[in-house]
C-alpha cells in the first residue's frame, strides 16, 4: 500500500472514530487491561523493531484473534422521571369544601378521600328537587284525570246525538204535519158548521113565515110549527157555540191534545240537545291533546331529572373525591372553607407506581431503538427494570433548536425511591448477538469501498473487506469476511496490503 493509500485509511478511520463517537450516549473505552498491555507490547514492538531492523528482519505488529462469542450493543443516556398516569380531579357539585387531606408533594393511597366537602346545601336541594317531582306528578295525574273525565263527558253527549237532531226534526216535521191536519179540519168543521147553521137559520125562517100565516088565519100558530121553530132555534144556537168553540184555542180537542203531546216530545228532544251541545262544548275545551299530555309528562320527567342530579351531586360530594390509583398530588387547589362550582379543578394526581423515563434521542439513535427493548434504568444511585414502551411518532426541538424523538421507558419495578421530576440515568439493551464472530472494534478500518480488516495470512498482510452487525463500546459482530481464528492487525495505521510483518497476538 502506498503512502496515499495510508494517509487515506488513517483519514478514513479517523471518520470512522468521529462517527462512532457522535453516536449519542455510546462511549469508546478500551479495558486498562488493554491499555497497559498494548503499552507493553508497543515499547516491545519498538525494541524487537530495533533489532530486526538491525538484521533486516519483519516489523513486529499487534494482531488480534477472531473469536466467538456474544456481543451487544447499548445506548447510554439519561432523561426523567415522570408518572405514566396522571388525572386531575374537578369538584362534583357545588359545594363548600370541609376538609382537604394533603398537600402538594405528598404521596396518597388508591380510595384515600383527599376532598370532603359541607353537604347541608346538597341535602335541602334533594329535598326540594323531591317535591318538585312529587308536584309535577300529582299536577300531571290531575290533568289526566280531568282530561278523562271531561273525554268521558263528552264521549256521553256526543253519542247519538247525531241520531237524536235527526229524531227531533223528523218529531218537528210530525207536529208541524198534526198541526196543519187539525187546521185542515177545524178550517173544514168550521165551514160545515157554517153551512148547516145557515140551512137551520133558512129553514126557520120558513117555519116563522109559516108561524105567521097560521097566526094570522087561526089566531095562533100551531103547536107543531111552535115545537119546529124551538128545535130550530137551539140548534142554531147549538152549532153557534160549536162554532164558537171551535175558534177557542182555550178548549182542547182530541186531536190538539196529541199535538200537545207530540210538541212536548218535541221540546224535551230539543231541552236535551241542548244539554248535551252545551256539554260537549265545556268538556271539550277540557281535554287533553297529545301535545298537552307530551308537554306534562317532560315536565314531570324534568323534574325527575333534577332530582337525580341533585341525588347524584349529594352521594358524589357525600363520598368526597378519593384518589382512583397510588400517587403523588403534583398540585392543590382545593382550599378548606372555600366555595367551589361544579367542575371546579381540586388537585392533580401522578401515579407513583406506574412510572417511566422520558429520554430524549437524535435520529442517529432513533433506528436501534425498538418497542420491547430492556433497559437498566438508575435513579439515586439505585437500578430499575426497564422497558421502551412508547417512540413518539414526531419528533421535538431539544434545547438547543436539534430535532429529537422523544421515548418512554416503564419502570418495571418502582419503589419508594423513586421521585418523580428527578433525573435517571438510562442503559438501553438495543441489539445483541450471540455465538457470532467478533473482533475489537478498533480493528475495523473504512474507506471509499466500505469497512475492512488487515488480516496477516503466513506473515503476509492482507486487506479483507468484511461487513459488520451489532456492535458494542470494545467489540463488533463480523457478519462476513473474517472466520474465527483469523489473525486481525488491531492497528491499520501501521501496515500497508502486501507487507511481510511478524504479528504478535495480544492476549
Amino acid at each position: 500500500m502506498s503512502g496515499t493509500d495510508v494517509r487515506e485509511n488513517e483519514a478514513m478511520k479517523n471518520k470512522q472514530k468521529e462517527k462512532k463517537e457522535k453516536k449519542p450516549g455510546k462511549k469508546i473505552k478500551i479495558k486498562k487491561r488493554f491499555v497497559a498491555l498494548g503499552i507493553v507490547i508497543v515499547l516491545a514492538a519498538v525494541f524487537v523493531y530495533g533489532n530486526v531492523t538491525a538484521k533486516n528482519t519483519p516489523p513486529v505488529v499487534q494482531t488480534v484473534t477472531a473469536s466467538v462469542g456474544t456481543v451487544e450493543e447499548t445506548l447510554s443516556t439519561s432523561g426523567t422521571v415522570e408518572s405514566e398516569q396522571s388525572k386531575t380531579f374537578y369538584a362534583p357539585a357545588a359545594a363548600k369544601i370541609a376538609q382537604v387531606a394533603v398537600k402538594a408533594g405528598e404521596e396518597v393511597k388508591e380510595g384515600e378521600v383527599v376532598v370532603s366537602f359541607d353537604i347541608t346545601d346538597l341535602e335541602n336541594e334533594k329535598k326540594k328537587a323531591d317535591l318538585q317531582v312529587a308536584q309535577a306528578s300529582n299536577s300531571y295525574q290531575s290533568a289526566l284525570t280531568q282530561s278523562n273525565d271531561n273525554q268521558s263527558d263528552y264521549s256521553e253527549a256526543t253519542i247519538g246525538l247525531d241520531e237524536l237532531k235527526a229524531m227531533a226534526e223528523a218529531q218537528e216535521t210530525y207536529v208541524q204535519g198534526l198541526k196543519y191536519q187539525l187546521e185542515d179540519d177545524t178550517t173544514a168543521e168550521k165551514k160545515s158548521t157554517k153551512d148547516w147553521i145557515a140551512k137551520l137559520q133558512e129553514e126557520l125562517s120558513i117555519q116563522q113565515r109559516k108561524q105567521s100565516e097560521e097566526v094570522a088565519r087561526d089566531g095562533k100558530a100551531n103547536d107543531y110549527t111552535l115545537d119546529v121553530i124551538d128545535s130550530l132555534n137551539r140548534q142554531i144556537t147549538e152549532a153557534q157555540n160549536k162554532l164558537e168553540l171551535l175558534g177557542n184555542e182555550g178548549e182542547l180537542s182530541e186531536k190538539q191534545r196529541q199535538i200537545d203531546a207530540e210538541q212536548k216530545k218535541l221540546d224535551d228532544m230539543k231541552e236535551e240537545i241542548q244539554k248535551r251541545e252545551s256539554k260537549q262544548t265545556s268538556s271539550e275545551g277540557g281535554i287533553l291533546d297529545e301535545y298537552a299530555k307530551q308537554e306534562k309528562a317532560v315536565s314531570v320527567e324534568t323534574a325527575k331529572i333534577s332530582a337525580q342530579e341533585a341525588a347524584n351531586n349529594l352521594q358524589a360530594a357525600g363520598e368526597g373525591v378519593k384518589a382512583e390509583f397510588t400517587g403523588i398530588v403534583t398540585s392543590m387547589t382545593a382550599q378548606e372553607g372555600a366555595s367551589v362550582t361544579e367542575g371546579a379543578e381540586l388537585f392533580k394526581l401522578e401515579s407513583s407506581e406506574d412510572v417511566q423515563v422520558c429520554i430524549e434521542v437524535s435520529k442517529n439513535d432513533l433506528d436501534s431503538l425498538k418497542e420491547g427493548q430492556k433497559a437498566d434504568v438508575t435513579v439515586a444511585g439505585k437500578t430499575y427494570e426497564g422497558t421502551v414502551n412508547r417512540i413518539d411518532r414526531a419528533a421535538t426541538k431539544n434545547s438547543t433548536g436539534n430535532p429529537v424523538v422523544k421515548t418512554y421507558i416503564h419502570i418495571e419495578n418502582p419503589d419508594e425511591s423513586i421521585y418523580l421530576g428527578v433525573d435517571a440515568k438510562v442503559l438501553v439493551h438495543t441489539a445483541q448477538a450471540e455465538n457470532v464472530v467478533i473482533i475489537p472494534y478498533a480493528a475495523v478500518n473504512t474507506d471509499k469501498q466500505g469497512d475492512f480488516c488487515f488480516v496477516v495470512k503466513n506473515g503476509v498482510v492482507a486487506k479483507q473487506p468484511v461487513t459488520t452487525g451489532v456492535s458494542s463500546d470494545e467489540n463488533v459482530e463480523i457478519k462476513e469476511g473474517l472466520a474465527e481464528g483469523d489473525q486481525i492487525v488491531l492497528d491499520g495505521s501501521t501496515v500497508t496490503e502486501g507487507m511481510q510483518v511478524t504479528p504478535v497476538t495480544a492476549q
